[in-house]
């Protein structure tokens, strides 16, 4: 089985930018794998975006396949459905439950990245920032 290979992240310049970014990973599991997570969130909010599981996936990087299969794999967790056909099956909406699960879900993860980076500077002995945070105002 192929390793995927690791993101390149560019040089920090010590000069120019001494503050390393936090980045985190979250998601729920079952006994069978990942039922949500980040990926998923963005699948998710993609879809409810875009109208189009389609066009979710190309904006993703992702193929047709492989974004169904993983809403199938967590519909069946969450023994729940995620989508609903629109009206003329051309496209696809969040069903009620997904859109609150979408709220929820991206609340707690931003809760969570945010907890992190206001620990850093009690727990690491030098300055980190939050993704999407300016590290000059840090």
């Amino acid at each position: 089985m192929r390793r995927k290979p690791r993101p390149s992240y560019p040089r920090r310049d010590s000069r120019t930018d001494s503050h390393p970014v936090i980045r985190l990973r979250l998601w729920l599991e079952t006994e069978e794998g990942v039922m949500l997570g980040l990926g998923r969130l963005l699948l998710l909010e993609a879809i409810r975006d875009e109208g189009s599981l389609k066009r979710a996936a190309e904006r993703l990087g992702m193929s047709y396949r492989a974004a169904w299969g993983k809403l199938k794999t967590t519909e069946e967790a969450l023994e729940q459905p995620l989508l609903e056909k629109t009206s003329g099956g051309r496209g696809f909406t969040l069903t009620p439950f997904a859109a609150d699960l979408v709220t929820r879900f991206r609340t707690l993860y931003n809760e969570v990245e945010q907890k992190a980076a206001s620990s850093a500077p009690d727990v690491l002995p030098f300055k980190a920032h939050r993704y999407g945070d300016d590290a000059s105002s840090g």
